[in-house]
């Protein structure tokens, strides 16, 4: 039965033992739930035009689950490096994070 170690944030991180398998298991999840509904909110504001008229763009909101993933794939949202691989990587994989509907930066 797993147990609750943490939670902070809307992360939170479990212990869990598998004794068929002799291991243990620490696993972290989030509820993105008001992510993907306020990056759902923002794609039918439509404000695309008016963010690049202004020299400024949001273009996704990254949570911690969705940063860890990316960070097993080599690419660190904080490193300015990794930002064309990042943009790709959303568009392909998480449109869903996008604040714009068919815009491609990359």
């Amino acid at each position: 039965m797993a147990r609750l170690l943490s939670s902070e944030n809307g992360i939170e991180e479990w212990f869990d033992y598998d004794p068929i398998n002799d291991q243990m298991i620490i696993q972290t999840r989030q509820d993105v739930t008001d992510i993907l509904e306020a990056m759902n909110q923002k794609r039918k504001q439509e404000k695309w035009r008016d963010e690049v008229k202004a020299d400024w763009v949001h273009f996704a909101k990254i949570p911690a689950a969705v940063e860890m993933e990316l960070m097993q794939k080599g690419i660190d949202i904080h490193d300015r490096n990794c930002t064309q691989r990042m943009i790709r990587e959303i568009q392909s994989n998480y449109p869903y994070l996008l604040s714009h509907e068919g815009k491609r930066l990359a």
